[in-house]
């Protein structure tokens, strides 16, 4: 073998065993283990009533490269601490419904919107003063929100329950044909949710396909069995090529476009009768969870989570280019929520000026290379104004409780 072929073997092997030690360092330090645990879905297991649910005790690395996050979830089947509820105590009993904002799989724990709320109302000493449980879910639509509310939310003998309404898209996950319409009548997505029908007698349901979603779980575990797909998840994710993503997203802009659907809930003028129909439906679940709410002796509060064409106006310019010549309105689907929850005597709030604010600032509140979810510093904002507007609708408390680190202690009565 000539010397200069020698020598770039040579070089080429240096390289491979450096990026590999490299990796592995990155593993050890990040997740405490070689192994990596990939993707979101991998948490999900088929549900008879609500399609889908987190699998109790599951852990799994969730990786884009705008985070890396290791998810445990709880034996309760939520991304979220254990709860005992028979030690709630007196403690003020917070529950948050929601999706993908609230389960926060793209954060650490402690900095998602539940922790943080629930941090607002604990004493320095560790006596807590506020339990707050997080029953959020990815993809989950209102009809889901509702029937986890039913099935276990109840159980927690809450003063309240927070439903966390994502505007990108909670319309169309409670319609099946706006959901066919956007990923196609296959999708799992389509058939493996529960629907509900607005009728002169009530909602009527649709259930999910659960036969099918076993089925569907079956094939993807026996698809990971498979040994090459084995040694391909053993190698990826990487962890180095994360950090490098994430350190050159600090100078090249972000390129990945919005989905072609993105504008559809922000459209300006009439919605077409599937939409209209998602709307009307939409309202009436909510309707039907303030009464559940009010039934178990709780109060409901509706927070926007708003999407990110709301927040940023440099995504409305990239989707204004997919949709050339389409008028927006990207403030009327929180008009319209505010106007509902004013008719139905829902407490309402709404944290897209704040979140606004801070964009306009120079500080982002959404990952900004390749995921539309908040990051830390939105979900910090959005857990700040919330916490405010309990306060403002008379949220119970025992004995004085620190509303932010820094103020002095707030008293409220005791219902």
């Amino acid at each position: 073998m000539k010397p200069a072929t020698a020598r770039s073997l040579a070089l080429l092997a240096s390289m491979i065993a450096g990026t590999a030690l490299l990796e592995c360092g990155l593993r050890w330090h990040a997740f405490g283990r070689l192994t990596p645990l990939s993707g979101e879905h991998v948490l999900r297991t088929p549900h008879p009533t609500r399609g889908w649910a987190l699998k109790p005790g599951g852990v799994a690395h969730q990786r884009s490269p705008d985070f890396d996050v290791v998810v445990e979830i709880n034996e309760a089947g939520f991304r979220d601490l254990p709860h005992d509820r028979s030690e709630a105590g007196d403690a003020i009993r917070i529950v948050v419904l929601g999706d993908s904002f609230m389960e926060a799989y793209q954060v650490d724990l402690e900095v998602s919107l539940p922790r943080q709320l629930a941090a607002r109302w604990n004493d320095p000493d560790g006596s807590a003063r506020a339990e707050v449980s997080n029953l959020g879910v990815g993809g989950y639509g209102t009809a889901q929100q509702l029937r986890v509310f039913e099935e276990l939310g109840i159980a927690y003998r809450p003063h309240w329950v927070v439903l966390a309404f994502y505007t990108g898209n909670d319309v169309e996950n409670n319609s099946r044909a706006l959901q066919a319409r956007i990923f196609g009548s296959d999708d799992p997505k389509v058939w493996g949710r529960p629907y509900a029908r607005v009728t002169p007698g009530g909602l009527v349901w649709s259930e999910p396909d659960f036969a099918r979603m076993q089925a569907a779980a079956r094939a993807r575990a026996e698809a990971r069995r498979d040994p090459l797909r084995r040694l391909v998840r053993q190698l990826t994710p990487s962890v180095a090529a994360n950090r490098i993503q994430q350190v050159l997203a600090r100078w090249l802009p972000a390129a990945r476009q919005p989905h072609p659907h993105f504008a559809a809930p922000f459209l300006a003028g009439p919605r077409d009768p599937e939409q209209e129909a998602a709307w009307q439906t939409t309202l009436a679940l909510i309707r039907e969870l303030h009464l559940r709410t009010r039934a178990a002796g709780a109060r409901l509060m509706l927070l926007v989570v708003p999407s990110r064409i709301q927040v940023e106006e440099g995504f409305r310019d990239r989707v204004r280019a997919l949709h050339p010549g389409t008028a927006l309105d990207t403030e009327r689907i929180s008009r319209e929520l505010a106007a509902f929850a004013a008719r139905e005597g829902i407490a309402f709030f709404d944290p897209t000026p704040q979140l606004v604010e801070s964009t306009r600032a120079g500080a982002p509140v959404f990952h900004q290379v390749d995921d539309n979810h908040w990051n830390a510093r939105g979900h910090a904002i959005a857990a700040e104004g919330l916490a405010a507007a309990l306060v403002r609708e008379g949220l119970v408390r025992k004995g004085p409780v620190r509303q932010q680190q820094g103020q002095g202690p707030v008293e409220r009565p005791v219902d």
